[in-house]
C-alpha cells in the first residue's frame, strides 16, 4: 500500500478519528482518501494519547459515513479498505461491504450491516495497480453491494 499517498488527488489525513456507535469511544486511524475516484483506505494505528483506540473493526458503517460525507463521495460509488499492518513482513486488508436493507446508514441509504472481505494479495495487488494507473477500483470491489 505504499506510495499510494504520492498520487495526485489523494488526500492523507493522520490521524482521522472516529467516534464508534457501540463504544462511544474515538478511535483513530491513517486515512487516504482519492474523493474523485471514490475509494478510501483506512490503516489501523497504534493507541494514541488519551487512550484513543484503533477499533476499525467495530466501526465500519461510521467510518464509512464520515468518509463519504467529508470528502462528499456517494456511498453507491465508494470503495473502503481497511489496512492492518501488523509489521512490515505482515498487513492484512479488507474489503469493508454493506448490503442494502432496513437499516440507516447515512442520507438514506439503507443497509442490512458492514462485513468485511478479506482481500488476497494477487487481488489487492491488481487493485493497486488499477490506482496508480489513476483508475478507481472496478464496481465490484464497491461498498454498497444488492442485498
Amino acid at each position: 500500500m505504499n506510495n499510494l499517498d504520492m498520487l495526485p488527488g489523494v488526500v492523507k489525513v493522520l490521524p482521522f478519528v472516529v467516534h464508534d456507535d457501540v463504544r462511544y469511544k474515538p478511535s483513530q486511524c491513517e486515512l487516504l482518501v482519492h474523493p474523485e475516484q471514490g475509494w478510501s483506505i483506512a490503516t489501523e494505528l497504534a493507541a494514541g494519547p488519551n487512550n484513543i483506540s484503533v477499533a476499525l473493526t467495530l466501526c465500519h458503517h461510521t467510518l464509512a459515513a464520515m468518509i463519504c460525507k467529508a470528502h462528499k463521495i456517494e456511498l453507491a460509488h465508494f470503495t473502503l479498505f481497511t489496512r492492518y499492518a501488523y509489521s512490515e513482513a505482515h498487513e492484512s486488508v479488507y474489503v469493508v461491504r454493506f448490503s442494502a436493507g432496513e437499516r440507516n446508514l447515512f442520507d438514506e441509504v439503507r443497509f442490512v450491516g458492514a462485513r468485511r472481505e478479506l482481500v488476497n494479495p494477487a487481488d489487492m495487488a491488481a487493485v493497486k495497480r488499477y490506482l496508480c494507473d489513476g483508475q478507481a477500483p472496478p464496481r465490484n470491489w464497491r461498498a454498497l453491494v444488492a442485498g
